[in-house]
């Protein structure tokens, strides 16, 4: 037979949702015919390797001084990008990525730098 549950109550179910951590990995290039440094941060998830969403700001530095930032969204491959256009001056050179996070991912930053002769 049949059992019916008559005063049945759902009990509520408790989900955790832990934030994966997240490494953005950096890449620097520097075009001198064009003057254009070019910063690429890849976001992903270490432990289970989601795509970040949202956007990364790239902050591009000649030693510890700030020359300029700028914000680029994430593609669907995890990938933004950002062209620093009239980079001439000659000196070394650093790109910062950094990604606040998102709904599954933690925050991360990451760096790489070039020279301009």
């Amino acid at each position: 037979g049949t059992t019916s549950l008559k005063n049945a109550a759902a009990a509520p179910a408790t989900v955790a949702v832990s934030k994966d951590k997240s490494k953005t990995k950096t890449t620097a290039s520097y075009n001198a015919k064009k003057d254009v440094a070019t910063g690429k941060a890849k976001v992903s998830g270490k432990k289970f390797g989601l795509t970040g969403t949202g956007k990364v700001k790239f902050t591009l530095m000649k030693g510890k001084k700030t020359v300029k930032s700028m914000k680029a969204k994430i593609n669907k491959k995890g990938v933004a990008t950002a062209a620093f256009k009239k980079v001439k001056a000659k000196g070394t050179y650093t790109i910062a990525a950094s990604f606040k996070g998102d709904g599954g991912l933690k925050g991360s930053s990451g760096k790489d730098s070039f020279k301009v002769k």
